[in-house]
């Protein structure tokens, strides 16, 4: 019987496995239904979020931006955070 919806097979490690049933029986669906709506909830999560990497020379220059006062803390880090 063919599906309309995509699908994908996933392996997990046992510790992981046992949560995701333990989850799922707690709410009263199946595991399949839990890991979708799992995943669901990290693409959202993952799409709003952006972290900037900093090599250690980047660092280095941003400590000593702050360090002489050339740079505001808090406008950096909303920054970072808001984009």
């Amino acid at each position: 019987m063919p599906t309309k919806n995509p699908r994908i097979h996933v392996v997990l490690e046992t510790p992981l496995y046992k949560n995701l049933k333990g989850l799922a029986e707690r709410r009263g669906c199946s595991m399949s239904l839990e890991a979708r709506e799992l995943i669901r909830d990290a693409l959202c999560s993952a799409g709003r979020r952006t972290l900037r990497i900093y090599t250690g020379k980047q660092m280095k220059n941003l400590i000593g931006s702050f360090r002489f006062g050339k740079l505001d803390l808090d406008k950096e880090l909303g920054r970072q955070v808001h984009g």
